[in-house]
């Protein structure tokens, strides 16, 4: 019997979740209350719209950015608008995230299957503050009923202008990134470009609107601390495969960019989008510092239990790493650092999971083998320690190089005995991941579900 080491087109969105002004109040002044107050103005009058408009297109450079229509509905028209049975998904979605949230079960990345249904759909609902959507050029704002600070309108609206603004670039055939998307690494990596974009223009508009200049050091260590949060975050989380999938992206992809622009200004901006960036680990190394996934063969990975076929196959990427290297215990900062680190070395990863044989198809149990690759033995060896130390202990763990292999299945008698294919062909391994991951997949693409420091 094995024996297991021991130690669970897209549109676009601003979510506020906290005083906006304080975010960007770090930036120049620091959250000091005796401060002057930032500049900002009523983004319900057009003359304020224009303004916006107007300093988005000179720091951000590009075409020219017109006003699109904008609407605000209520918290009630919103839940209306995505709840019921307009999100409702098909028996088979249905079966489909089910079999995904039960894999993602295994890996301790959701607490239950019901994360990726009214987990995701509630966090929306209840969080979004406005979004863009391409289809119907409308920038969409949502009023909760709770006054809102001029400055903290200002920077949203400038925000969901840099997506629309980036639509316009689609449509003119800039930074194209149709079909990008073949897993959930590229998924997400994709996302880093759109939102962190915004996050570095709507910050550089607010600059532009004082007259003042953003210090370099300032800068970054905005982001720098952002993205400590965003550990954080994702240490304490119950889900935190939701956390990575919606909030990586400001914090991750903000750093990035922001390099980006204080290199080469906003034409090193707008070079970033093409060739896009499609792994999340890139984005974790930081700028100029792009990694190209490693293919892994056919050979890489175990037969099939007995009793079992191929269900899906997918790349999960450096960040969804990060998260599975956290231990249930509080790490300390540094611990979070340090796993960072340990999963910014990736290298290229696959999922395949597996589905056993069963009367009825919605209680076929499932089982799974992920590898991962790193980029030198020694930092294998320390992701397969914290592996081994933050996955349960029915979860076999094993380096072999490079690489770590992770086995896990519902039914412990599935990876009883194991064994690479014979005769193996050496083809690469194929991504065809699950028909539907998340209810999420119908909702507003791109959503800020965050606090900036």
């Amino acid at each position: 019997m094995l024996a297991a080491p021991r130690v669970p087109r897209p549109r676009s969105v601003s979510v506020v979740l906290g005083a906006a002004v304080c975010a960007f109040t770090l930036l120049t002044l620091g959250c000091d209350h005796d401060r002057p107050p930032l500049y900002g103005c009523d983004t319900r009058l057009e003359a304020c719209q224009e303004r916006v408009a107007a300093e988005l297109s000179r720091v951000r450079g590009g075409p020219r950015v017109d006003l699109p229509p904008i609407e605000v509905i209520s918290e009630a028209e919103l839940r209306e608008r995505y709840g019921g049975e307009t999100m409702a998904p098909t028996p088979e979605e249905a079966l489909s995230i089910e079999r995904w949230g039960r894999t993602l079960m295994l890996l301790q990345l959701v607490e239950s299957p019901a994360a990726l249904l009214s987990g995701s759909l509630e966090d929306f609902v209840t969080n979004v503050a406005g979004f863009y959507d391409p289809s119907t050029g409308v920038i969409t704002l949502i009023d909760r009923g709770v006054p809102t600070s001029f400055e903290s309108a200002t920077f949203l609206l400038a925000h969901e202008l840099t997506h629309y603004a980036q639509d316009i670039d689609t449509m003119a055939g800039f930074g194209l990134h149709e079909g990008l998307a073949r897993s959930l690494d590229n998924t997400i990596a994709l996302k880093h470009h759109g939102e962190g974009e915004a996050e570095v223009v709507a910050n550089l508009v607010m600059a532009s609107l004082r007259n003042e200049e953003i210090p370099a050091d300032v800068f970054r260590a905005y982001f720098a601390d952002w993205l400590a949060g965003f550990r954080r975050t994702v240490a304490d989380a119950s889900d935190p495969y939701l956390l990575v999938q919606s909030r990586a992206s400001y914090a991750v992809g903000g750093a990035y960019l922001t390099d980006a622009w204080l290199a080469g200004g906003a034409g090193g901006l707008r070079g970033q989008w093409s060739p896009a960036i499609l792994e999340t680990a890139s984005w974790m190394r930081g700028y100029d510092s792009r990694v190209s996934a490693e293919p892994l063969m056919e050979c890489d990975f175990p037969s099939a239990p007995q009793g079992y076929t191929a269900w899906a196959d997918d790349a999960l990427g450096g960040e969804m790493l990060f998260a599975m290297l956290l231990p249930e215990a509080a790490p300390s900062d540094a611990s979070l650092a340090a796993s960072w680190s340990d999963a910014a070395t990736w290298r290229g990863d696959h999922l395949r999971v597996y589905l056993g044989e069963a009367g009825d198809p919605a209680a076929a149990p499932v089982a799974l083998a992920y590898r991962v690759r790193a980029d030198t033995d020694a930092s294998a060896r320390a992701i397969a320690a914290r592996l081994t130390a933050a996955q349960s202990e029915l979860v076999y763990v094993q380096q072999e190089g490079r690489d770590v292999l992770l086995l896990a299945s519902e039914d412990q008698a599935a990876w009883e005995a194991w064994s690479y294919p014979l005769g193996c062909a050496g083809l690469p391994m194929g991504v065809a991941p699950a028909r539907m991951r998340s209810i999420a997949e119908r909702l507003p693409a791109r959503a800020f579900y965050g606090i900036a420091p």
